[in-house]
């Protein structure tokens, strides 16, 4: 009786032990993790307090935002005495493309994703209307610069989608005095950052750059510091907006400002544009094919361009299947009516189609319409396909009359390397020729009938 009292006891004083050391155990993890987080968010809330501009993405507001609502993001306001204000826009202000809406998504503006959040600012760096009119942002830093220290200043700016006018010099000015604004006119000091120029709707440019503080800055200013004789300016034609400012103005949307000390950290990336449509590049005025003798001149136009890179002109032999055969640099940024021209020296035999891609420094693209052209259309008809070509040819040609037609194939010395009598029909005729043991080289074929004699060239790999 005794024993088995003891072995019950002995056995509930391990239950006992394992479970405390079990809880003990299970509240060392926990504090551990707490901890962690607890650390990891002090960091995060050191590494952003490196930034001295406080709400940088205007996303603390008091209100909806609006037309001339900037002082409604909290700590932002424009130079004094505040004759003009930059507007703000939030997802609670009202839509529509009119000038008393500013909402990211469908405003006045046109649709834009902020940079982060879901606020940003608009302002007017040129206006047509208004001489020299300028409008700025403007923000008390959390504390002054240290002198000697270097800063990494940045912010990110794009052209609003409906905006007509484009320009260059947006800019960042760090001063120890808050700068004043006489009426409308702009503030003609020197910027320490500032932007080329920028007509790109779709994505945020960041303006960045460091500077070595002398010591008090404490006030961040952003506009364009010049007068418009300074100014580069891009007329895109017309703006899709109702609203008339839209229609006379290079209007900037800002996000995202940093003023930090260099190596503390960088400003987050902008998010994707995941709701508005592409504003595309280029405006085409005409695309066309024809033939001109034995060669297709592809010839088109364009309006305007905007950050346009290349254009590259593609063909097909069924409408469906395209390869490139041309590329031509675009003109990049034009407000002009362009023309281009490129010849296709060896088109198909019988149906051709064609289409242009369009396309600008930043991936975005868009094609033509596919023009199809017949080789019927021009007087004499001869390709190969490939070319250049390794082992085989496909010599392609059209004749008008059936019968009897000589293939000749002679090297760049004049030598006859092949010779061959064809029993042809009327039109669309394929030869398939083996050239494996052709040197590599230049050879020229020539396909006589009782009415002419062809010629093409051909490259042997």
């Amino acid at each position: 009786m005794h024993r088995a009292f003891l072995l019950f006891t002995t056995k509930m004083l391990f239950v006992i032990f394992f479970s405390i050391f079990n809880l003990v155990t299970t509240l060392i993890f926990y504090m551990r993790f707490f901890l962690f987080l607890y650390i990891a968010s002090l960091f995060f809330e050191i590494l952003s307090a490196q930034n001295l501009v406080p709400n940088p993405g205007m996303e603390t507001t008091t209100g909806c935002g609006g037309n001339g609502a900037l002082s409604q993001a909290t700590g932002w306001m424009n130079p004094p005495p505040g004759f003009v204000v930059p507007d703000l826009y939030t997802p609670c202000a009202s839509s529509g493309n009119g000038c008393s809406n500013f909402n990211p998504l469908n405003g006045m503006g046109g649709c834009s994703n902020p940079c982060q959040g879901n606020n940003y600012t608009g302002q007017l760096a040129y206006y047509t209307s208004c001489p020299n009119c300028k409008e700025y942002i403007q923000k008390q830093l959390s504390s002054p610069l240290v002198a000697g220290t270097t800063y990494f200043l940045s912010f990110v700016n794009k052209l609003a989608p409906f905006s007509r006018y484009g320009c260059n010099k947006m800019a960042m000015y760090v001063s120890v005095a808050q700068p004043n604004q006489a009426s409308n006119q702009p503030i003609l000091v020197t910027p320490q950052i500032q932007g080329g120029m920028n007509v790109d709707k779709n994505n945020w440019t960041q303006v960045s750059g460091t500077y070595v503080a002398t010591g008090g800055e404490n006030w961040v200013t952003i506009g364009v510091f010049d007068n418009n004789t300074g100014l580069t300016i891009f007329d895109f034609g017309s703006s899709a907006s109702a609203c008339l400012l839209a229609n006379a103005a290079a209007y900037y949307l800002v996000d995202n400002v940093w003023v930090a000390p260099l190596g503390a950290g960088a400003p987050p990336a902008c998010g994707a544009n995941t709701s508005c449509p592409i504003v595309l590049p280029i405006e085409l005025v005409y695309f066309n094919a024809g033939y001109e003798d034995k060669v297709v001149k592809l010839k088109w136009a364009t309006a305007t361009e905007v950050n346009s890179d290349v254009f590259i002109v593609e063909r097909s032999y069924n409408g469906e299947s395209f390869e490139e055969i041309k590329q031509i640099s675009a003109a990049g940024n034009s407000s002009e009516h362009k023309e281009y021209t490129v010849t296709d020296e060896w088109p198909l035999s019988g149906l051709s189609y064609y289409r242009l891609k369009q396309s600008d420094k930043d991936g975005t693209f868009k094609y033509s319409d596919i023009k199809a052209i017949s080789s019927q259309d021009r007087a004499e008809a001869l390709s190969v396909q490939p070319n250049p070509a390794d082992n085989y040819i496909d010599v392609i040609y059209d004749i008008p009359q059936g019968g009897n037609v000589t293939l000749k194939v002679y090297d760049m010395l004049e030598n006859l390397v092949y010779s061959n009598q064809l029993n042809a029909d009327i039109g669309y005729n394929k030869t398939h020729l083996d050239v494996s043991e052709f040197k590599k080289g230049v050879y020229f074929i020539y396909l006589n009938n009782a009415e002419r004699i062809q010629q093409i060239k051909f490259v042997k790999l």
